[in-house]
Parts: C-alpha cells; sequence; structure tokens
C-alpha cells in the first residue's frame, strides 16, 4: 500500500528533480513517475497571473497559462490554438480558489463546465484522455497559479475509483513537488526553456515558411506547428512570431 505521507520512491523523485536545471527535463522525468502510478500523459499549467472571479477572466487568464504537454500533439494543438483551455472544467477548476485534487469523473466537475465544455470532453475522449485527475496549484496566500492534468490509462470509472484510491496522494505528491522545485524558474519572466520540437518549428519560421510550410515539412498537422509556435513565442514572452525568432536568437536558444 502506498504511504500517507512521502514514501521512499517519492522522496527519490525529490531528490531526482532537485538534481535538473531544466524545467523541460524535469516534467519528462515527471511524466515518467506518474506513469508509474497508472498514468499515461500529463499536462503541467502555470498561470501567467493570479486568476480572478469571474468566468470570462478566468477564460482569458487560462489562454494565457504557460504549459508543459506529453499529450498527443494533435490534442494539444487544438486544446491551445483553439483555446479550450478555457472551457475545460478541469483547468477552469484549477483556477479557482477550490482545494484539493479532482478525479475527471466526479460529478463535481459540472459547477465549472461552460457551454463549451461538453465538446472539450468528447475531444479529450477521442484521444482517450476519458479518466484521470487534476490537481490545483496555489502559492503560499493560496491564491490560484496553475494545475497539473494527469490522463490514466484506464477503461472505466470503476478502475478509476481504484486507481485514484491507491495512488491518487502519489500522484498529487509528485505533482506538488515538481511545482515546488521548478515554479519560480518557469515564471513567466524566466521562460527560456523551449522543447526541440518548438525550436524546430522557430527556426523554420526564421526561414520565411508559413504554417502550413513547416507543417508539411515536419509531417505535422497546421494545428500542430502553430501549438508550437504559440507555446515557444508564450514562452519567450513575445509579442508574436517574429518576435520569438528575435529572442530566441538573443538567448542563444536558435541558430541559423
Amino acid at each position: 500500500m502506498p504511504s500517507r505521507f512521502f514514501n521512499n520512491r517519492l522522496l527519490d523523485f525529490a531528490d531526482a528533480q532537485n538534481s535538473l536545471t531544466a524545467p523541460e527535463a524535469a516534467f519528462t522525468l515527471l511524466d515518467t513517475e506518474l506513469k508509474t502510478f497508472g498514468a499515461k500523459s500529463a499536462v503541467y499549467g502555470m498561470l501567467p497571473a493570479p486568476s480572478v472571479p469571474g468566468a470570462e477572466q478566468v477564460s482569458n487568464t487560462l489562454n494565457q497559462a504557460h504549459t508543459f504537454f506529453s499529450y498527443p500533439e494533435e490534442y494539444a494543438g487544438h486544446y491551445m490554438v483553439d483555446e479550450l483551455i478555457g472551457d475545460d472544467p478541469f483547468a477552469r477548476f484549477c483556477a479557482t480558489t477550490e482545494g484539493g485534487a479532482m478525479g475527471w469523473h466526479d460529478p463535481r466537475a459540472a459547477a465549472f463546465a461552460t457551454q463549451r465544455s461538453k465538446q472539450v470532453l468528447s475531444l479529450a475522449a477521442d484521444f482517450g484522455l476519458q479518466y484521470g485527475m487534476s490537481v490545483p496549484l496555489r502559492d503560499g496566500s493560496g491564491q490560484a497559479v496553475g494545475g497539473i492534468g494527469v490522463a490514466l490509462d484506464l477503461n472505466s470509472t470503476r478502475e478509476a475509483d481504484d486507481t485514484l484510491r491507491a495512488y491518487g496522494h502519489d500522484i498529487e505528491m509528485a505533482a506538488l513537488l515538481f511545482h515546488a522545485r521548478f515554479h519560480d524558474e518557469l515564471s513567466p519572466k524566466d521562460v527560456i526553456s523551449l522543447s526541440s520540437r518548438e525550436i524546430e518549428c522557430l527556426k523554420w519560421a526564421a526561414a520565411g515558411l508559413l504554417t502550413k510550410e513547416i507543417a508539411f515539412r515536419l509531417s505535422l498537422s497546421d494545428k500542430t506547428v502553430e501549438f508550437h509556435l504559440r507555446n515557444a513565442t508564450k514562452r519567450l514572452n513575445a509579442r508574436n512570431r517574429t518576435h520569438a525568432v528575435a529572442r530566441a536568437l538573443v538567448y542563444g536558444l536558435l541558430t541559423l
């Protein structure tokens, strides 16, 4: 049975996190750790500023979140480019001051739904992201600063109940350990770590290729390319694609 507190595995995970300096590598380590508890993919989202009350304000804040994904690329592209995150009831739950984690089959999710939430959940199910849990992240004052969503490799609500009962605490602790270690490094002013795919897309954008041309060259969908370029632009705190290329060059993240 898993420990109610920090077991040896989680302590080893914390040590491994502390040995890393790149948030991208740390998220990959988190994703690997979560798989030992039955997860198949995850997302970490950090809000650019504390969320404020009001449905529209929450959506606007979520649409500006800095994210790391191990979800399928095509789904991630739809999720961010089409701004579905603002209608995801579990992302909206994380952007409130509610406490504790929530399973994706929890009926409380209805309280955080919008008119487009059914569309969001249907798309997630199409990509096998039907069961899981979301962990809200808070600062010292209790303000919402982000959240982690963990998709579980399950096929039924009963399996979800059993898995969360057995490993929900460990999943939540691993998420909190990652957040505690890298929250400062991931603040918008400091985000200069790009994934290899984001660098690839920026490289071809710098060469003057349009989204469709980049997608063809990299064998990706247009949405996926837009997702990576948008993520890179946010992480670089840039105004647009051209500005993102310029900042990536200045930071030495991109060579032409």
